[in-house]
């Protein structure tokens, strides 16, 4: 019986060269497959589904050794089944082929898929079934598969949402320490400006205390000494511990040791007389033996 040319380039419909491997074939079929299948292609659906047919219709005739040498040697025709796919298919009606139409089939072949398509027609299916003529996916599981893609998308959405949620949420607590970290500082070094100037007052408030005990002492002295004269005055005043440094243009001569002694002069405010740095050592002990020696007294 001879055999029809096939129609379709099976090389052509999978994309690979006439020599590709078996792994090229494998890898351009799974291509094409994914590129081509029903679901992929919902706008034009029936035109996927027979292209999708044709494509496992040229994978399962070249992944076959021999349908592929007889493809390849143009022996194979699509109206002609193969061995492969049992002795029976749509394009054949209902026909069993004997050994003589089918030089590849074993003798008992006819004898065995006989009995079994009176005995167990179930089973002949499942041995005359053709990849070829598989039925295209139903619109019903299209819609499903869209549905759950649908599912899919919206529950990525709302765990989107809910990570920039807590994103936010981070960001706040972060900025509300940062804010309430910068009022403290704020605060502590507000304390630290008030308790300086406290210590600063309270230091002005002790020397103006001083300085007047200082004063009525100094008055009570001169009272004592009967110094009424301003030589007097600075010949018995022990001089201030608050005198006031005076810049001069040249060596001073000390008012009470007579002595010139450096550029600096202190002042003194009860007598205003200037002295020299050792001057003011000195009185400073003479004061401190004087408030002693007052103190003893009964």
């Amino acid at each position: 019986m001879a055999s029809t040319p096939p129609t379709l380039d099976y090389y052509a419909i999978l994309e690979v060269e006439n020599t590709a491997t078996t792994q090229e074939l494998k890898v351009a079929y799974r291509k094409q497959a994914l590129i081509h299948h029903p679901d992929k292609n919902p706008d034009n659906f029936e035109a996927a589904t027979e292209h999708f047919k044709k494509i496992q219709l040229a994978y399962e005739v070249l992944s076959n050794p021999s349908e592929r040498a007889r493809y390849d040697a143009g022996a194979y025709s699509e109206t002609t089944p193969s061995h492969t796919h049992g002795a029976w298919s749509p394009q054949a009606q209902g026909h069993w082929h004997t050994p003589d139409e089918d030089p590849d089939m074993p003798p008992f072949m006819p004898y065995f898929m006989s009995f079994m398509s009176s005995s167990i027609p179930s089973f002949v299916f499942f041995f005359t079934w053709d990849v070829s003529d598989s039925s295209p996916p139903r619109r019903r599981d299209v819609e499903e598969m869209r549905r759950r893609d649908a599912e899919e998308t919206r529950r990525r959405e709302d765990a989107r949402k809910a990570r920039a949620e807590k994103a936010a949420e981070a960001e706040a607590k972060v900025k509300a320490m940062a804010a309430e970290m910068a009022a403290r500082k704020e605060a502590l070094a507000e304390a630290r400006v008030t308790a300086k100037k406290a210590g600063e007052e309270a230091k002005l408030d002790q020397k103006t205390k001083l300085r007047m005990a200082e004063e009525a002492k100094q008055a009570a002295r001169w009272i004592e000494m009967t110094a009424r004269t301003q030589d007097e005055k600075r010949q018995a005043c022990l001089h201030s511990q608050f005198c006031t440094k005076i810049q001069q243009r040249q060596k001073l001569k000390c008012g009470a040791c007579r002595a010139k002694r450096g550029m600096i002069a202190f002042e003194c405010p009860h007598c205003s007389l200037l002295i020299c740095q050792q001057c003011v050592v000195d009185f400073t002990k003479k004061r401190a033996a004087a408030d002693k020696q007052h103190t003893t007294k009964p």
